[in-house]
C-alpha cells in the first residue's frame, strides 16, 4: 500500500488547495474537483492552448468558483505558502533541465508548511545493470524517444535530489510499472 497517497486524499477533502502542474487540458483539476467537492484546483501550463482548453473545460462545468488554469511555466509559481498540495503526472521529464532546480523550487514556495508534492513519473535506470531485469528494458529505448523530444527523464536518485534541494522531504515512493511515485514533503 502507499499511506501517504490515502493521507493525501483525507486533506483533500479538507477544504485544501491543489495545484497541478502542466494540468494540459485540464482534466485531473477538474476530475479532482468533482471528486473532491471541498477542494480548489489550480491548473498551470506553459501551452496557451493547453491553459486555454483546461479554463474552458473547467467553465464548462461550472467550476470556474473554485478552480481555475493558468498559462505559467513552474518556475513561475507563485502565491507563496497557498497550496496544500501539487501534483504533476508525467511533467518533470518535460521541464527543460535548467529549469527543473528552479521550478523544484517554485513549487517548494507555494507550498503550505507540511504541503506535499505528489510526483508521477518515468525514471531512468541508476546503472546498467539494472535493464537486465526484463521490467526494466523498455528504458534501452525510452531515453532515446524521451531526448528525441527534447525531454530529459531524470532517475530516482536524481527526483530525490531536486525534492531535497528545494528543501522538500521525500515521505513515500514506490514504482508502478514503468513510473516512479514520489510524494514530499514541505518541512
Amino acid at each position: 500500500m502507499f499511506p501517504e497517497l490515502l493521507a493525501l486524499r483525507a486533506r483533500l477533502e479538507d477544504d485544501d488547495w491543489v495545484l497541478d502542474v502542466g494540468c494540459e487540458g485540464g482534466r485531473a483539476v477538474v476530475q479532482r474537483a468533482e471528486r473532491l467537492p471541498g477542494a480548489s484546483c489550480v491548473g498551470v501550463d506553459v501551452g496557451s492552448y493547453s491553459a486555454g482548453l483546461a479554463q474552458r473545460l473547467i467553465v464548462g462545468r461550472c467550476l470556474g468558483g473554485r478552480c481555475e488554469a493558468r498559462l505559467l511555466r513552474a518556475d513561475r509559481a507563485t502565491d507563496d505558502g497557498f497550496d496544500d498540495v501539487a501534483t504533476s503526472f508525467l511533467v518533470v521529464r518535460a521541464i527543460a533541465p535548467v529549469l527543473k532546480p528552479s521550478s523544484f523550487a517554485a513549487i517548494a514556495r507555494v507550498l503550505k508548511p507540511g504541503g506535499s508534492f505528489l510526483i508521477t513519473d518515468e525514471t531512468d535506470p541508476e546503472m546498467d545493470d539494472s535493464l537486465r531485469a526484463m521490467s526494466r528494458r523498455f528504458f534501452g529505448l525510452a531515453p532515446w524517444y524521451e531526448v528525441t523530444g527534447g525531454n530529459v527523464v531524470n532517475t530516482r536518485s536524481e527526483l530525490r535530489a531536486l525534492c531535497r534541494d528545494a528543501g522538500l522531504r521525500v515521505s513515500d515512493e514506490t514504482t508502478f510499472a514503468r513510473y516512479h511515485i514520489l510524494v514530499a514533503a514541505k518541512g
